[in-house]
């Protein structure tokens, strides 16, 4: 989505920061007026930090000499180790691969981040994550709380009833960084809080702080036509901005 322009309302003037253009604040993030965001995305739980991982410029490539359980996605990798999966064509990778989800792209995002974690295994991935700069997508990720969404809400000494790598997202282990804290993964599960606190240093570790915009309620979302000055139609994201007890009308 795009996000057109941002906007306080919370009585006091915008700070003028260059002739002609007024810079806002949100959520220490600075937004030009009429600048047009490729993307919005609402929602900061693991999907959202996921696609801001992507968006910052990391790309997946096969590792050299991986190996992937299942030998038909296996030999469909190898045809072009040196492309980065991003440029290949997913529904070919996609095809005959079953899982959780009625999603083939993520059937096959779960399968190459976790291999046979369905049944209990424990595969190394076969991808290693690459920074190209020159791939990162200018966008914002909004959130009512702190990156990790939902599960910030849920009771915190409840153990998972989902393997605690399901919840794993790409570049850190999950595992590893439990252990680094001196915790312990209980029966291969973990607490909401461990993987609520996991999803916030993911953030942190990764560099994408400057991407999201927490404590943001979003209450529309409406398509705006192009202009007659030739700029494409996009969309409006209307909110709320939440800071230190202070509501602020937010319009993006």
């Amino acid at each position: 989505m795009c996000g057109r322009r941002a906007r306080r309302r919370n009585g006091r003037a915008a700070e003028k920061r260059k002739a002609g253009s007024v810079t806002m604040d949100l959520h220490d993030k600075e937004i030009l007026p009429g600048e047009i965001l490729p993307v919005v995305v609402i929602g900061n739980g693991p999907s959202g930090i996921c696609l801001s991982y992507l968006l910052s410029g990391y790309a997946p490539y096969l590792s050299p000499g991986a190996w992937h359980p299942n030998p038909l996605l296996h030999a469909k990798l190898r045809e072009q180790p040196q492309r980065s999966l991003l440029d290949q064509d997913l529904e070919y990778l996609c095809e005959g691969l079953e899982g959780r989800s009625s999603n083939p792209v993520a059937v096959l995002f779960d399968s190459l981040l976790l291999p046979d974690s369905d049944f209990g295994l424990e595969h190394s991935s076969p991808l290693e994550w690459r920074y190209e700069p020159e791939r990162a997508v200018p966008h914002l990720v909004l959130g009512k709380g702190p990156p990790g969404g939902a599960w910030h809400a849920m009771e915190g000494s409840m153990l998972t009833l989902s393997l605690a790598n399901w919840m794993e997202l790409p570049g850190l282990k999950l595992k590893d960084w439990m252990r680094d804290k001196r915790r312990n993964v209980r029966n291969d599960r973990a607490t909401p809080a461990e993987i609520a606190s996991y999803y916030e240093h993911y953030v942190s570790q990764m560099g994408l702080e400057q991407n999201f915009a927490c404590g943001t309620t979003v209450t529309a979302v409406t398509r705006q036509p192009g202009g007659r000055d030739g700029a494409p139609p996009c969309w409006r994201v209307t909110g709320l901005q939440r800071r230190e007890g202070e509501a602020l009308g937010v319009t993006l």
